[in-house]
C-alpha cells in the first residue's frame, strides 16, 4: 500500500498511501479517525459513482448513530469523518519526514486526505495526475452533521460534471491559493448549512 520512492537530489523518503482508482472513475471514500490521529481510522469505504442519495438524510440518521457507536468501542476521544470526492486518481502526495525518521508517516498508512499534525513531515504533490478532490472534515458529534453531509451530497453531481474551480471558489477554505494550480480544496462546513 504504501510505495517508499525518492525524488532526485533529496535523501528524504517518501510514501504514498497508494491509488487503485481508475483514470476515469468518480469516487467518493470517507474515513472515521481519532482528531490529531489520522493513522487511528476505525472504519471507512470507497463508493464508486456515488451521488447525493448515497448522503441522503435517512441514510445519515442510520449511518452516524452507528459510527458513533463504534468510535466509542474503540475508545475515540475526539473521533472525526473526512469525506473525499475524487474525480479520476484525485490529488494525489507523497508524505515523508525531514528529521531522518524512517517510517511511514501517519497521512501516508490510509486513503484520505488529513490534516498534518507533526511539524516534521512534508508533502510533494504528483503534479502529473489531472485527478481533482474535494473534501469534507468534520468532528463526528458537530450537532450539525447530517446538514452539512447531505448539502455535500448535493454538490457531487456539480463535482463530478467538472465545475471544480466554481465549487472552489464558493466552498474552499482557502480561497487565497491560486485555483490554477489546485488540485483539490476542504470545504467550508459553514457553507453547508441551511442550503437549499
Amino acid at each position: 500500500m504504501n510505495d517508499n520512492q525518492q525524488i532526485p537530489g533529496i535523501e528524504t523518503s517518501y510514501y504514498s498511501p497508494g491509488n487503485d482508482n481508475n483514470p476515469d472513475g468518480k469516487y467518493v471514500t470517507y474515513e472515521l479517525w481519532e482528531d490529531k490521529h489520522p493513522e487511528k481510522v476505525i472504519a471507512g469505504q470507497k463508493i464508486e459513482n456515488a451521488g447525493q442519495q448515497t448522503f441522503s438524510k435517512e441514510q445519515l440518521e442510520t449511518a452516524i448513530p452507528v459510527w458513533k457507536n463504534k468510535a466509542k468501542k474503540r475508545h475515540l476521544k475526539q473521533a472525526m469523518i473526512t469525506i473525499q470526492a475524487d474525480i479520476g486518481k484525485g490529488a494525489e502526495f507523497l508524505y515523508g519526514y525531514t528529521n531522518g525518521c524512517k517510517e511511514v508517516p501517519p497521512n501516508a498508512r490510509f486513503y484520505v486526505k488529513k490534516p498534518i499534525f507533526d511539524k516534521n513531515i512534508v508533502t510533494v504533490k504528483l503534479t502529473e495526475n489531472p485527478g481533482k478532490s474535494m473534501i469534507y472534515q468534520s468532528p463526528l458529534n458537530s450537532p450539525t452533521i447530517i446538514e452539512e453531509i447531505v448539502n455535500f451530497g448535493k454538490l457531487l453531481a456539480h463535482f463530478f460534471d467538472g465545475e471544480f474551480f466554481k465549487l472552489f471558489k464558493e466552498y474552499s477554505v482557502n480561497k487565497d491559493d491560486d485555483p490554477i494550480f489546485i488540485s483539490h480544496f476542504i470545504i467550508d462546513n459553514s457553507k453547508l448549512k441551511n442550503k437549499n
